[in-house]
């Protein structure tokens, strides 16, 4: 699955486009983590370093 955001995207977007996209395993929803830190959903892409060309492999989602 591949996503074009714009860095200055907020995490609780990103978390809202990947529910709608995916069925979440918990009622409760998901934990995005990016190089071992829970991402806050108030913080955006580039306040964790996510933009344009990182590593995808370094990237886990918990749904």
């Amino acid at each position: 699955m591949t996503f074009v955001l714009d860095e200055k995207t907020r995490i609780h977007d990103l978390k809202h486009e990947l529910k709608r996209r995916l069925k979440p395993r918990f009622d409760r929803g998901c934990r995005l983590i990016f190089r071992n830190k829970v991402l806050k959903g108030k913080h955006t892409l580039k306040h964790y370093g996510i933009k344009k060309g990182v590593n995808d492999q370094a990237i886990a989602s918990m749904l």
